[in-house]
């Protein structure tokens, strides 16, 4: 399990996010910011898609601080004796996960509920700018049902990669456990009995009698997200520019979103375009 100076997101000021999905929606809200009062339609729209991209970040920074909130614990944890000392029932080891036993069981289970919505949030940002259509809430998508919205051939073959198993079983594992969590009823607890370098969840339902255990390991799982997502976004990003006509050959605006403490923050140059690879 790493830490996030890994990442490269983190210094003394905060924690930055640079994301491309986010470059082209603020480059499109550029495109479409109706300077006509009564321009509903593109008034809404640019309403929308600011709701989306704020909710992306997020679920990016609930990501994050729960993650970070893991490892805070895990690495306390393992500072702990599991060799049973004379007159003492448990060993300190297990003390200490006893006694954050519901810790560990609610950021893990924020860790993966704000993962999905993420990747949620993401499908709602591509529709969006791809169909230039602001959906009623129950009818936003998510990358599931996504391709049925979008006509794009290339854009919706990178969409069902994202949906392979054997290409990314990380995001195949987020819904798996996120469904089991809302709607059939799941649990999570601490799986580690001894010190390791690996934080594992166990997912479970009712008493767990089960000799198959459902097990998640949380730094591979965010590791995964952390170093995949980026090549995810490069790649659709890159679809949505030569596709969507009001991003054709226009600058694309980079923004660094920031957060620290009580503060959030973005700064973006408009001087920097992203040329499709």
């Amino acid at each position: 399990m790493n830490p996030l100076e890994k990442y490269n997101i983190k210094d003394e000021s905060g924690i930055h996010y640079k994301s491309k999905i986010l470059n082209i929606a603020f480059t499109l809200r550029m495109e479409i910011s109706p300077s006509d009062p009564d321009d509903r339609n593109n008034f809404k729209l640019d309403f929308r898609i600011n709701e989306l991209m704020s909710s992306l970040f997020n679920q990016w920074q609930f990501v994050i601080e729960t993650y970070q909130r893991l490892h805070y614990l895990f690495t306390e944890l393992n500072k702990y004796s599991n060799v049973l000392e004379p007159k003492k029932k448990i060993t300190d080891y297990d003390f200490y996960s006893l006694k954050h036993e519901l810790d560990f069981r609610d950021y893990s289970y924020l860790f993966i509920i704000s993962l999905k919505t993420y990747l949620d949030m993401f499908a709602c940002l591509i529709d969006i700018i791809i169909n230039q259509q602001v959906r009623n809430e129950q009818n936003l998508p998510d990358l599931w049902n996504l391709g049925k919205k979008i006509d794009s051939v290339e854009l919706n073959s990178e969409i069902n990669k994202l949906k392979d198993k054997t290409l990314y079983p990380w995001i195949f594992c987020i819904k798996e456990t996120r469904d089991r969590l809302i709607h059939r009823g799941y649990l999570l607890k601490l799986n580690n009995r001894l010190k390791s370098e690996n934080l594992i969840i166990q997912v479970f339902h009712g008493i767990d009698f089960s000799p198959h255990k459902e097990l998640i390991n949380i730094g591979d799982l965010f590791d995964s997200f952390m170093l995949d997502m980026p090549l995810i976004e490069e790649k659709i990003s890159n679809i949505l520019i030569e596709e969507v006509e009001l991003l054709k050959d226009r600058h694309i605006y980079e923004k660094t979103y920031s957060f620290g403490d009580l503060v959030n923050d973005f700064i973006y140059n408009d001087k920097l375009k992203i040329t499709p690879q």
